[in-house]
């Protein structure tokens, strides 16, 4: 069976056009994306350290900020698939939970962070328990 090459050169080229294609017309989208980022990360700096640098506390704000953050991006992502696939530019940050697609994007965003953050918290778990690697 003849080996194929995955077309990765031309894949990352697509984004790359695509993000230069959006960021004009999605700039009010991607400045609210920013502003999100910003203030989830201020909420966290200025609460109380104590909570943050306990092992159980901070474990539980760690995982209510991950549904938190995926609840309020869900309307950048969908915003930003409805561009690319579509050509639909979406004027502005609407949080409609009523939409259909709201929920599966959240839920993707939500398992992305997981699946992403997993190998992390497994480490330390692992390294609180003395192994070392």
């Amino acid at each position: 069976m003849k080996e194929r090459r995955l077309p990765i050169m031309p894949t990352l080229a697509a984004v790359y056009r695509d993000w230069r294609r959006l960021l004009f017309p999605l700039r009010t989208i991607l400045i609210s994306a920013l502003l999100i980022v910003l203030a989830i990360a201020a909420v966290a700096a200025l609460g109380p350290h104590r909570l943050w640098d306990g092992e159980l506390s901070g474990a539980a704000l760690g995982l209510a900020e991950d549904p938190v953050r995926a609840f309020l991006l869900t309307p950048i992502v969908i915003a930003i698939h409805r561009f690319v696939v579509g050509g639909e530019v979406t004027p502005g940050y609407g949080l409609d939970v009523s939409e259909p697609a709201f929920w599966h994007f959240a839920g993707w965003l939500l398992a992305l962070k997981v699946i992403a953050g997993l190998p992390y918290e497994l480490l330390s778990l692992l390294q609180g328990r003395g192994f070392s690697l």
